[in-house]
């Protein structure tokens, strides 16, 4: 099953739903699904060998006195469930191959059974495949967190700067595409550090807007139980001793590249002076850190 769409909205981790080229339709769908050839009129070979195959099945079903249908209490809990997370009617269609009017009809009680095809495809779709507006929000919260600035989020996810910041300040709801697209940036850049592509004082920048709205950096939610998708997910807070370590290895790390002490706090600590940070250094266990830079200054 792969992607099969004539509009560019991003790619999914599973490598059979690549994205490929060529569909008449302007709504985005999975392609190679039975549920695409009949809801979306999908004529390409993958989807009418898929609805060949399915219609197959159920003729075997049928001859055998299998039961096709099952009750749609179970599928229409599943849709809710998806909803309240944050996914839309026509997220969940583009993700199952349904219509959206099926759905709808089937959220508002019109069924009372639904095909286990159908209800197979309902309960395949999962937040991790299909990304919230809030995870959204909270990912590019988190790479500002981390030093990256909407200049370079916007290059590496292909959706324009204007569109990143309007995201992120809350003036916008992300469409899938948009949402696809900044996870796989995020994916990207979550475990990369800013200063090997970025200016020091951009980076110093960035996490101080970021300290100023309170934003978290990935780690915070790659402790979560729920998942960054998940409203429910409460963010893991480090301690102070946790902050002060990553600063003093961020130190550690500007010395690596010849950066002398004064620059660096005035790069990550710009509110401290440099013989501040001596002291602080000390105080706090961290006098290797200042000791490494002060060999390269005798």
């Amino acid at each position: 099953m792969t992607q099969h769409m004539s509009v560019v909205w991003g790619t999914s981790s599973d490598p059979k739903r690549e994205r490929v080229q060529g569909c008449a339709h302007t709504r985005p769908h999975f392609h190679g699904m039975p549920q695409s050839a009949k809801a979306h009129g999908c004529d390409c070979a993958e989807c009418r060998e898929a609805q060949r195959r399915a219609r197959k099945q159920a003729q075997f079903k049928r001859s055998s006195g299998i039961s096709q249908t099952i009750e749609a209490g179970p599928a229409r809990s599943y849709v809710k469930s998806l909803m309240k997370a944050g996914l839309s009617i026509p997220d969940i269609a583009t993700a199952t191959g349904l219509s959206d009017r099926f759905l709808q009809y089937l959220v508002n009680g019109n069924y009372t059974t639904v095909s286990t095809t159908t209800h197979e495809a309902i309960k395949s779709v999962t937040l991790q495949e299909v990304p919230t507006p809030i995870g959204t929000v909270r990912r590019l919260q988190a790479l500002t967190a981390q030093g990256w600035s909407s200049r370079r989020i916007a290059a590496g996810s292909g959706v324009s700067r204007k569109e990143v910041l309007r995201v992120l300040d809350g003036e916008n709801v992300p469409k899938l595409n948009v949402r696809r697209r900044i996870q796989a940036v995020y994916d990207e850049l979550k475990d990369e550090n800013p200063l090997l592509v970025e200016r020091a004082d951009n980076v110093a920048r960035t996490k101080a807007k970021a300290a100023s709205h309170k934003w978290l950096a990935p780690h915070a939610w790659e402790e979560s139980e729920l998942g960054i998708d998940d409203p429910r997910a409460k963010p893991f807070k480090q301690t102070l001793k946790q902050r002060h370590e990553e600063m003093f290895s961020e130190m550690d790390y500007l010395h690596s590249f010849g950066v002398v002490w004064d620059d660096a706090v005035a790069r990550l600590s710009p509110g401290w002076s440099p013989d501040s940070m001596v002291r602080r250094s000390y105080r706090l266990g961290y006098a290797d850190v200042v000791r490494k830079f002060r060999r390269e200054t005798v």
